[in-house]
């Protein structure tokens, strides 16, 4: 916890709400030069004093200048202790002593012993002010002693509060207590509200250090209630500070940040800059105690850059070493090692503090118990005197021999126990500087260690910590991956069903992850077997989640709605594509959809139709040695700002023409020496070469020049072909499949047992059978068995 308290004194100020008449009595000529000196120190103290010590030097230095003139000593001190006290609200605390200095001298030549004492309350103000304890404490102690000679017991709360507020200083709060009761007795007895706030303060500040919060709030209460009735609002500033840290204190976050809000605003309006530091250091660690590390680094900065330019050198060591605190905690080991050297250098410019308390408060003890027991013996010393006279009298000469042995012998002594002392303070001091050297230095490698002991650990724990989030992040991904194969592998035909409808074909499908946004399709509907090849929007898990959407779309649009028609099935394909994209988002907004090529073959009439979204079709013929292009819409299957029907085509098949249909992916890849994509040109002429060999023999010559263009180059895109040949001999309606079925039908065999032999399923087996008998007008399997071996088919 950090506490820091303020004790100010001031002597009472007659309050004055005429400054205009003051200031016409000043004016006034026809007024003698004392009163009209009375009336300018009135106006200066009612209206520019505590708010304005600008504007107090100002009108200070006028009335300096008048009483100069009319050589007026009394009149010259009052105003020179207006500037002492301007320049000590600017924290100039030089020219503050010097003026109050001045005024002491000129009442000690006109033997104004009331104001002296003032004006000595004000400069152990001032050291106390600056922790100045030894000095204070001795002012203080003489005020204390001229008011007793003066009977002026009235005034005793202010240098009675001050020794207290040395105390206090030094951390004895016993005595400090002790002071300030006594203190506020002697103001309450006198009514004298300043002096009652003062040491309402000092009392709650007491009980601060003793830990009782709710007693500091309320000593603390009660002088703010009277320092508002006396208007001095930079005493305002420390006292709400005061009562901020009671409530953060008792953990009342709230009160205590209202509390310093308030002290801060008053501290800024009255440009009070120790009040400022004050206010800044108090929030920099209340904002650290919660962890608002932002606002705390905010303000300690603020205090660090105040406390520079005024020279305030504890409230900069309080700034450093906030800061240390506030990078360790938010782990800038850096900046915290350079704040915490920066701290080291200035605790060691304030070094010796400590020591140099506790050798003040014995010297303290001694002069306080001295000049106590030279007042109670002041009686019996003039009777000493008495006799002593009488006696040297009747024996002058002895009395002298016995003095100067006895001056001789103590002479003596004393010379040899000051040597001794001399020789242990030099041995001592000597110990006590290689002592702080080598805490020093034990001190910034002790930093030093902590500070590479606080980095390795920091970031062993944050490489844990990454380590187990990246496995858990990574499991997660690959938890949703498989789930999304999953999902993509239940949409995708088997390539063994794909066999049984299309013999003469294959199918190269290489997603570039684990999942693909590519896909390929199939569906059977009697004599007509659908197929294509479609490339949605992205690849991997979002490409796979857009590709189930859109096959979905394409098994409703031809199992539930019943089109056949390649055209109808994409243009019925986007409209639910879109419906669904646009449930959860704006349809300008929608950019997912697919490319595809989508085939729609009736193998016994041999005629192919064929519609296409932005990925074209390409035709081997093989009695020409060509590929023939099929050109695709510009659209895709998807939101689009034209939205127009797409086309179609049907295409008369000739024996032995293959059908391939592909996404980008395989011409897009880049690779070879240059590094280039292959491109379509380079892929057609591939087709081209191998469009002859059989269908297997294609894929694997497809997949081999792939991976050797690629070579150690990342697949780009995802990777899909499938190639179809079409083949009809002698004019026979069935394909091979169908006429193997046909050879075990022929044997008596069930659909049950031609699907075990042929290792298909019953339901294959049964859309074979149905799709057989459509072929022909025949209206059994057993005319269809005799029809086959009559054309020699079987």
């Amino acid at each position: 916890m950090i506490v820091l308290l303020c004790f100010y004194f001031k002597p009472t100020i007659a309050q004055n709400n005429k400054i205009d008449s003051l200031w016409s009595e000043w004016k006034n000529d026809t007024n003698s030069d004392t009163l009209k000196l009375k009336a300018l120190t009135d106006f200066i103290k009612q209206k520019y004093r505590v708010l304005n010590p600008d504007s107090a030097l100002y009108y200070a230095k006028i009335g300096c200048d008048f009483a100069k003139k009319k050589q007026l000593k009394k009149e010259l001190a009052a105003f020179l202790s207006i500037k002492g006290n301007a320049y000590k609200l600017k924290t100039d605390y030089t020219k503050a002593l010097k003026k109050f200095f001045e005024a002491v001298e000129l009442n000690e030549k006109i033997g104004d012993k009331y104001a002296k004492a003032n004006y000595l309350s004000e400069i152990a103000n001032i050291y106390l002010i600056q922790d100045n304890y030894s000095e204070a404490f001795a002012y203080y102690f003489s005020v204390l002693k001229m008011n007793e000679e003066l009977g002026i017991d009235s005034n005793q709360s202010i240098p009675l509060g001050g020794i207290g507020s040395v105390f206090f200083g030094l951390g004895n709060y016993d005595k400090a207590f002790e002071y300030s009761s006594k203190a506020l007795s002697v103001a309450e007895k006198y009514n004298n509200k300043r002096e009652i706030y003062v040491n309402l303060c000092n009392i709650g500040n007491v009980f601060a250090q003793k830990s009782n919060y709710t007693k500091t709030i309320e000593y603390h209460l009660k002088a703010l209630d009277i320092l508002k009735k006396l208007g001095d609002k930079r005493n305002e500033i420390i006292l709400l500070t005061n009562i901020g840290t009671s409530q953060r204190e008792l953990n009342n976050n709230t009160e205590a940040l209202k509390y310093y809000k308030l002290a801060l605003s008053l501290a800024e309006e009255l440009n009070d800059i120790r009040g400022k530091t004050l206010v800044l250091e108090h929030l920099g660690w209340f904002y650290k105690s919660i962890s608002d590390y932002k606002n705390a680094e905010k303000h300690f900065l603020l205090l660090e850059n105040i406390s520079e330019q005024s020279k305030l050198d504890l409230r900069l060591q309080n700034a450093c070493y906030g800061l240390t605190e506030v990078y360790k905690s938010t782990n800038r080991i850096q900046l915290a090692f350079s704040y915490y050297q920066k701290y080291i250098l200035l605790k060691d410019k304030i070094q010796g503090e400590d020591d140099y308390k506790a050798t003040v408060q014995q010297e303290l003890q001694y002069e306080y118990e001295k000049q106590a027991a030279i007042d109670s013996l002041a009686n019996a010393k003039e009777i000493k005197i008495k006799e002593a006279e009488i006696a040297q009298q009747k024996a002058e000469v002895k009395a002298q021999r016995n003095q100067q042995y006895a001056l001789y012998g103590g002479v003596g002594l004393l010379l040899v126990f000051g040597g001794i002392m001399y020789n242990r303070f030099r041995v001592t001091n000597t110990q006590k500087n290689i002592i702080a050297e080598q805490k020093k230095e034990v001190d910034i490698q002790k930093i030093e260690a902590e500070t590479q002991r606080d980095i390795a650990q920091k970031e062993h724990a944050e490489a844990e910590k990454q380590k187990l989030l990246v496995e858990e992040k990574n499991q997660e991904i690959m938890d949703s991956i498989q789930y999304a194969k999953r999902l993509q592998d239940a949409i995708l035909p088997p390539q063994r069903i794909v066999k049984e409808y299309l013999e003469q074909s294959f199918i190269l499908f290489q997603p570039k992850e684990i999942v693909s946004g590519d896909f390929y399709w199939m569906e059977v509907k009697n004599e007509l077997t659908m197929f294509a090849v479609a490339d949605c929007t992205g690849y991997g898990v979002p490409g796979a989640m857009v590709s189930v959407v859109c096959a979905n779309a394409l098994n409703k649009s031809v199992n539930e709605l019943n089109c056949k028609n390649p055209a109808d099935i994409l243009n019925k394909t986007r409209e639910l594509v879109v419906e669904t994209f646009t449930k959860t988002g704006n349809k300008e907004q929608i950019k997912d959809g697919m490319d595809i090529s989508l085939c729609v073959l009736n193998e016994v009439t041999g005629v192919l139709q064929w519609s296409g979204a932005n990925n074209p079709l390409w035709i081997y013929r093989e009695k020409n040695k060509e590929i023939e292009v099929i050109k695709p819409d510009n659209q895709s299957v998807g939101f689009d700002d034209r939205l127009l029907p797409f086309s179609f085509h049907e295409i008369k098949l000739q024996n032995k023409d293959a059908i391939y249909l592909f996404s980008d992916g395989y011409a897009d890849q880049f690779g070879g020496e240059k590094g280039k994509k292959f491109k379509s040109v380079q892929f057609k002429n591939l087709i081209m070469q191998i469009a002859e060999k059989t269908m297997d023999d294609q894929k694997q010559e497809l997949l081999d020049v792939f991976e050797k263009w690629k070579g150690n180059l990342e697949q780009i895109d995802d990777v899909s072909i499938i190639g179809v040949r079409f083949e009809k001999e002698n004019e026979c309606p069935f394909t091979r499949r169908e006429l193997e079925i046909i050879v075990e039908l022929n044997k008596g065999l069930s659909s049950k047992e031609i699907a075990e032999r042929l290792h298909l399923s019953s339901n294959t087996v049964d859309t074979h059978r149905r799709r057989i008998i459509s072929k022909t007008e025949l209206k059994s399997t057993a005319q269809v068995v005799n029809y086959c071996k009559q054309n020699n088919w079987i």
